[in-house]
């Protein structure tokens, strides 16, 4: 089978997302190819592809029976090559749906420069990982990713793509379970004084002791997710105004001084951007975390 024709097929697939990195175009075009209707049409045109790539690959596999060895060598390869580039557009398909989520009011359109290097970089690996046999939840990762680079790009970057590729599924819940619980101080994510509640263990590592607990942290630590504070101090906001908020639930503190919290986790810049690919789930754990800090501070 002729690669070219592959790679038409994915020039074609990618071009709105090459659209939004262009600084050249106007702005309202970049607004309308992310419209639902624009989305809807590329979407159709992926299936279309879809379907096409599939019945030659049916058709090539009819051709290696009988065939020369050779003959079926190269074939084999063929089919491999469609194989991949399906496994691609599975996953563009998956990244559309999210791309309608995304605010595109706060579109940053990168520079030309930008454009062209540091999105053919961070996209040239994407392609590698999504050519992959990975699970629905990676794909999953992988699209979102997908859809909010191509807003952004540098947004995830290359280090997020990597650590996408290669984390435990375990370990990946478990940092979801963190989050879970996380209370967000002036948009900040933190986890204050976990070795405080012995719930806790349960809930990140099931059927877990303390010990395994810990190790897991330790892990997300070496893996650049999280830091840990013996002291995390947290600055106020320009009106003296610390907003706290967990869930539905937000708690203002007036203060003029910084606050001091014993022993928290808070997210790396790495771990920043692999939980913008995650989305949080409020628990009872991460309801009394709050509700205990919140009335720790009334006491201040």
């Amino acid at each position: 089978m002729n690669n070219k024709l592959i790679n038409d097929l994915l020039i074609k697939s990618i071009l709105p997302f090459f659209i939004t990195q262009s600084k050249v175009l106007k702005k309202d075009y970049i607004k309308y190819m992310l419209t639902i209707d624009a989305t809807n049409l590329f979407n159709e045109h992926l299936k279309l592809e879809i379907r096409a790539l599939k019945n030659i690959r049916t058709n090539l596999k009819k051709k290696m029976k009988g065939a020369p060895s050779d003959e079926i060598m190269r074939l084999h390869e063929d089919i491999v090559t469609i194989r991949n580039v399906l496994r691609k557009f599975d996953i563009f398909q998956r990244a559309i749906q999210y791309s309608s989520k995304i605010d595109t009011l706060n579109i940053q359109i990168c520079s030309t420069t930008q454009a062209s290097f540091t999105w053919r970089m961070w996209f040239d690996m994407f392609c590698e990982i999504a050519k992959l046999d990975t699970e629905p939840w990676r794909k999953e990762l992988l699209a979102k990713a997908l859809a909010i680079e191509s807003f952004k790009c540098g947004s995830i970057g290359l280090n997020t793509l990597e650590i996408i590729s290669t984390i435990e599924k375990e370990m990946f819940y478990s940092f979801g379970n963190t989050l879970d619980i996380a209370i967000s101080i002036n948009d900040e994510l933190l986890i204050p004084n976990i070795s405080a509640y012995s719930q806790i263990t349960s809930l990140i590592l099931p059927n877990s002791n303390l010990n395994e607990f810990n190790n897991t942290m330790i892990n997300m630590t070496d893996l650049g997710l999280i830091k840990n504070y013996n002291y995390l101090m947290a600055y106020h906001q320009p009106n003296n105004q610390y907003i706290f908020s967990y869930g539905n639930e937000t708690y203002f503190f007036d203060s003029d001084k910084q606050l001091c919290i014993e022993n928290a986790f808070s997210l790396t810049t790495l771990g920043k951007k692999l939980a913008s690919l995650y989305e949080r789930k409020a628990n009872d754990l991460g309801k009394i975390i709050f509700k205990t800090l919140v009335e720790d501070l009334s006491f201040r």
